[in-house]
């Protein structure tokens, strides 16, 4: 019984940290959502199985580093807040306070990526997450909306929503800068810096192993 349900544990966190990855550079709610599914379905796992729990002892230090900073850098803010109860109220609704719990995503993801056998997987919904990444930066290199906010009103332009920053012409086509599903052009070009270097160390590696076969 015990066996069966810490199976099911270990399918569920798999495709829906692959479903994280898939969804988050199109939506940070639908994101949350399969982040939080990870969690939940990881984290026990370092509780009740003992493979598992040998992985924590493999990345709670790191985890516990970084904790230990955001704690430092809260009561360091805190202690030069002149008054607390505004410091407290713009801390917890305009800062990304909010986004806290996902660095629970960290040691839940270390634990599915770290077995062998999910590797390949993962690595699926990666490419796949890449390709529509640039496949949605490649669209809004021609439109003059932004695709995320276009598709979040749904499918209809909202006066006063900010249009994108024009580029240049390649004869009558005008063009934009890439920014995807983003609100900002940064985000976007953080996403592809997230991308781009894993996809290419990857297709190194794996040309680096064809050369290797076929030389014997």
């Amino acid at each position: 019984m015990k066996e069966r349900f810490l199976k099911k544990l270990k399918i569920i966190s798999l495709f829906s940290l692959g479903l994280f990855f898939l969804s988050f550079p199109q939506s940070v709610s639908v994101s949350q959502f399969f982040g939080g599914l990870t969690i939940a379905t990881g984290f026990p796992l370092f509780f009740l199985d003992e493979e598992s729990r040998k992985t924590w002892k493999r990345v709670q230090n790191p985890f516990l580093t970084f904790f230990g900073i955001y704690i430092l850098l809260f009561l360091s803010s805190l202690f030069h807040a002149e008054n607390y109860s505004s410091f407290l109220k713009k801390f917890l609704k305009q800062s990304e306070f909010g986004d806290f719990w996902m660095l629970l995503l960290f040691p839940a993801s270390f634990l599915i990526a770290s077995q062998e056998k999910n590797q390949t997987i993962l690595r699926r919904f990666l490419f796949a997450s890449a390709s529509i990444v640039i496949l949605l930066g490649c669209i809004s290199l021609f439109s003059e909306v932004r695709i995320g906010k276009f598709v979040a009103n749904g499918f209809k332009y909202a006066p006063g929503d900010r249009l994108q920053h024009f580029s240049g012409n390649i004869g009558p086509i005008k063009l934009y800068l890439p920014i995807g599903m983003m609100n900002t052009h940064l985000t976007f070009g953080g996403l592809l810096g997230l991308f781009l270097p894993g996809l290419f160390v990857d297709w190194f590696q794996s040309t680096k192993k064809r050369k290797i076969s076929f030389s014997f």
